[in-house]
């Protein structure tokens, strides 16, 4: 199995909060073969992203109207990568720090596969992001953070 980064053409991301799809344009200039699964609950931010963002489905590209927690929950699926990025104005669901779904979370991962959790990282949200990042600590085994901004990126691996 190779790791995250060794092919970097070629492998299976999950976007978990696609919102208007920004991301999407990071992951096609780095990973430009990737087949992406896309997922978000709002159908109006993500046709606002296809009107004004220029995101689009193509064969590499899967769309899906649904919450996190349940697509998560029922795919079968297996990713090289998984982008949380899950938020609702400037809070973020309280499913996102159960334990059931970053388990699940987890499971979907390849052998050496990549999770990485946006999370806001200022005034009150330190905290909340330093009880996460705990969190975190006990379900994956390896899970190291970069503060960049007013946001905190954590990479956890199984």
């Amino acid at each position: 199995m190779s790791q995250v980064g060794d092919d970097k053409k070629n492998i299976k991301i999950l976007v978990l909060g696609l919102g208007g799809g920004s991301i999407i344009k990071v992951f096609r200039k780095y990973f430009s073969n990737s087949k992406i699964t896309a997922v978000d609950y709002d159908p109006i931010m993500v046709k606002l992203g296809k009107k004004y963002l220029g995101l689009t489905n193509d064969s590499n590209m899967k769309i899906v109207i649904d919450d996190a927690v349940n697509f998560i929950n029922k795919t079968k699926q297996q990713f090289d990568l998984i982008f949380v990025d899950l938020f609702s104005g400037e809070k973020i669901p309280d499913f996102c720090g159960s334990e059931f779904f970053l388990r699940k979370t987890k499971e979907k991962l390849k052998e050496f596969g990549l999770v990485v959790f946006n999370r806001h990282y200022y005034q009150n949200h330190i905290s909340e992001a330093n009880i996460f990042l705990d969190k975190l600590k006990k379900i994956f085994n390896d899970v190291s953070s970069k503060k960049i901004l007013t946001n905190l990126l954590i990479f956890a691996r199984r």
